[in-house]
C-alpha cells in the first residue's frame, strides 16, 4: 500500500519473498496489469528457507485511488501467485 501521494512523485516499494519449500523457487514471469508498474527482481532461483525482494515502482497516470495486480509465475504451489498494489494519487 503506497498510501497517499503526490500525483507527481513516482513510488518504490518492496515485497520480500521468502521461499518455506523444499526445492528451488524459480520466478519465470511477472506481468502487471498496466505499464505504470515496473517491478524488478532477481532472476536466480531462490534456494529453500532463502529471501529475495520484488522492488515495485509505480507512476501515477491520473489523480486518483488505484488498485493494480502483480502475477507472479512460478513453480510454487498455489501459482499464479496474486499481489495488489494500491494507493491514492493526489493532484
Amino acid at each position: 500500500d503506497f498510501g497517499k501521494f503526490s500525483l507527481h512523485d513516482k513510488q518504490t516499494g518492496e515485497i520480500k519473498i521468502t521461499n518455506t519449500g523444499k526445492q528451488r523457487l524459480v520466478i519465470h514471469h511477472i506481468i502487471t496489469s498496466c505499464g505504470c508498474i515496473q517491478v524488478e527482481y532477481d532472476k536466480r532461483p531462490i534456494t529453500p528457507n532463502d529471501t529475495s525482494i520484488l522492488t515495485i515502482r509505480y507512476e501515477a497516470e491520473k489523480s486518483g485511488r488505484f488498485n493494480k495486480l502483480l502475477t507472479i509465475y512460478a513453480n510454487a504451489k498455489g501459482a499464479p501467485l496474486k499481489i495488489y498494489v494500491r494507493g491514492e494519487a493526489i493532484y
